[in-house]
């Protein structure tokens, strides 16, 4: 499984509706729920990263790994930055498989009114079927450091307009998924992992 290099653009203030991005807010159906951090400690919500409309994917998703059609939407706690797979509540794949025309951007703002995204928006492109090291994302591959998983998604460290994202310094934060529930389409037990390049 060769994996799907993603390209990113400049950061955008506005973007189409229910277009593929990394970062900035979601674009979210009528009773969509917020994922949370919820146990007997902590009570927070998780992070957006990134949403995927299946349709831009299909085009070169060659194993027929991801449904066709829906968005995929990804969390992670950028609080606690969890980085091991044994963290069950480290973050969360949605699967919304309604119609896209109907969603609408929600805006999360912190207590003083402004955007409390991580970063500013980027677009996401999808670009080959050639699994790539030095590309910033990268989705459904194999990977040895992520045994018995698949990468669902892979985000790279990187500079953004409004500041750094990193991974174990110049690493990388994998979303993984066992290879049978990405078969199923069930994302219910997503994992996450950070590597370093």
């Amino acid at each position: 499984m060769n994996g799907v290099t993603l390209q990113l653009k400049k950061e955008m203030t506005r973007h189409a509706v229910g277009s593929s991005k990394l970062f900035g807010s979601p674009d979210v159906w009528a009773d969509f729920e917020w994922p949370a951090i919820i146990d007997s400690d902590n009570c927070y919500d998780l992070d957006f990263v990134a949403q995927i409309n299946c349709r831009d994917f299909s085009e070169f998703d060659t194993n027929g790994d991801l449904p066709s059609h829906g968005m995929l939407y990804f969390f992670y706690d950028f609080t606690a930055c969890p980085e091991s797979t044994e963290d069950t509540n480290a973050a969360r794949v949605i699967y919304y498989n309604g119609n896209i025309d109907t969603l609408n951007p929600l805006i999360l703002v912190d207590e003083d009114g402004f955007d409390s995204a991580i970063a500013f928006p980027h677009p996401i492109f999808f670009s080959s079927t050639t699994a790539q090291k030095r590309s910033k994302l990268q989705m459904c591959y194999e990977n040895e450091e992520a045994e018995g998983y698949t990468v669902l998604l892979r985000i790279n460290s990187f500079s953004a307009q409004n500041g750094k994202i990193r991974f174990n310094d110049k690493g990388a934060l994998l979303f993984l998924i066992r290879p049978e529930k990405l078969k199923r389409g069930d994302f219910s037990d997503i994992r996450v992992k950070h590597i370093y390049k």
